[in-house]
């Protein structure tokens, strides 16, 4: 069966919108609810489908309308209209989003001074019209909102909390015991985390990943570390551990942003946590032209084949 009706301008996509409602729910009413108008005004666009191809659409005798062989044939066939719209209305989407696109993208603050921070710059080059917003939290912030749609994307430290996103691997380092120059510590051949007991602790505030990892390693190691402050800035850990205040674990790669401090960055001989960095989006059929071209730099850059321009 052709949708003839279509070339002769008499039925237009309305008609099929109420049609496939129908079908979908068995009812005139659930359709009529789900597309917010009248049942009359579906039963007349039903009507006028039945009377354009000359046949009997539904068969009302049951406690549920079904579709009658007629029905199922139009149904497929509609579908099939409705989804090439669909694509039609992303397609045109995706171009619009090349002028007047928006990213949402959330970033814990530390991770802002490393690998991503490169990724976000070679995107804003190759798509300048596309505007970031850029939200600094905690990774565990960065998840939630991910979730509840009102970020696109995100880096968060994996593994991750939720089953329901999809995640990209970007960077991955050791994580260091930061020292002021003078500690006493540094004196020892090597350091192992229980030696750290007794020590005053400068941490991650709870909405970061890493504080949780950090005390449950230190928890697995028979202690509860000693906190004395708590920040979401990693350059102020840095500066507390500097004062003496208390010491920390901050990625390695932090290191290279405090020359000129007089703090030592030192291994941990029995401390294995990595510092597992991951893009997360929410799972979902279809993904916007940005984030579609943050994903596929974003590879690019991680497997080193970004195409420069």
């Amino acid at each position: 069966m052709t949708l003839r009706g279509m070339e002769e301008n008499t039925i237009d996509i309305h008609h099929l919108r109420y049609f496939v409602a129908v079908a979908n729910l068995h009812s005139f009413t659930l359709a009529a609810e789900s597309l917010h108008v009248t049942q009359p005004t579906i039963s007349k666009m039903i009507q006028d489908l039945e009377r354009e191809y000359e046949v009997k659409l539904f068969d009302r005798g049951g406690k549920k309308i079904e579709l009658t062989d007629a029905g199922r044939a139009l149904w497929h066939e509609a579908n099939r209209v409705l989804e090439a719209l669909q694509g039609i209305e992303h397609a045109l989407q995706d171009i619009r989003e090349l002028e007047f696109g928006t990213l949402r993208v959330g970033i814990p603050p530390m991770t802002g001074t490393t690998y991503f921070s490169e990724i976000l710059a070679a995107y804003h080059k190759q798509y300048p019209h596309i505007e970031l917003q850029i939200t600094e939290v905690g990774a565990k912030a960065v998840e939630r909102a991910v979730m509840e749609g009102t970020l696109d994307a995100g880096i968060v430290v994996e593994p991750l909390f939720s089953v329901e996103l999809d995640s990209l691997a970007v960077f991955t380092e050791n994580l260091s015991l930061v020292l002021p120059a003078t500690h006493p510590m540094l004196e020892r051949v090597e350091i192992r985390l229980t030696d750290l007991k007794d020590e005053s602790w400068v941490m991650f505030r709870e909405d970061f990943i890493l504080h949780d990892r950090i005390l449950e390693a230190c928890q697995h190691a028979g202690f509860l570390p000693k906190m004395v402050c708590k920040s979401s800035q990693w350059d102020f850990i840095a500066k507390m551990v500097e004062s003496h205040l208390g010491i920390a674990i901050l990625p390695t790669s932090v290191k290279q942003m405090l020359k000129g401090h007089d703090l030592r960055f030192v291994p941990i001989q029995d401390f294995h946590l990595k510092w597992n960095l991951g893009l997360v989006w929410r799972q979902q059929s279809y993904l916007p032209f940005s984030l579609r071209k943050l994903l596929k730099l974003t590879r690019q850059m991680v497997d080193g084949s970004v195409n420069k321009r």
